[in-house]
C-alpha cells in the first residue's frame, strides 16, 4: 500500500471511506475519489472532489494523521 496506514487493507479503507462520505448528504456517485502518486515509492495523496466543476476549486487540507473524511459535516454546504 502506498500510504502510511498499517493493519488495514486498501479495500477496508475504501469501504469505510464510503460509509463516512455517505454521512455528508452528498450522493456517493457525485464524488470523484482517487489517489495521486507523489513519489517514486508509490506514496500518494488521497483526493476527493465534488460539487460544480465549472466553479473555482476550493481545497481543504487536514493536519498530519488526519483524513479528508473529517470534513464530512461541511462538504455539502461547501460543494
Amino acid at each position: 500500500m502506498g500510504n502510511s496506514w498499517k493493519g488495514i487493507s486498501d479495500a477496508k479503507l475504501k469501504e469505510t471511506e464510503k460509509k463516512m462520505l455517505s454521512y455528508s448528504g452528498i450522493p456517493l456517485d457525485e464524488f470523484s475519489v482517487k489517489d495521486v502518486v507523489i513519489d517514486e515509492d508509490g506514496s500518494y495523496v488521497r483526493t476527493m472532489v465534488t460539487g460544480d466543476s465549472s466553479k473555482p476549486k476550493f481545497v481543504l487540507v487536514h493536519g498530519y494523521g488526519g483524513s479528508g473524511i473529517m470534513f464530512y459535516k461541511i462538504m455539502k454546504q461547501l460543494a
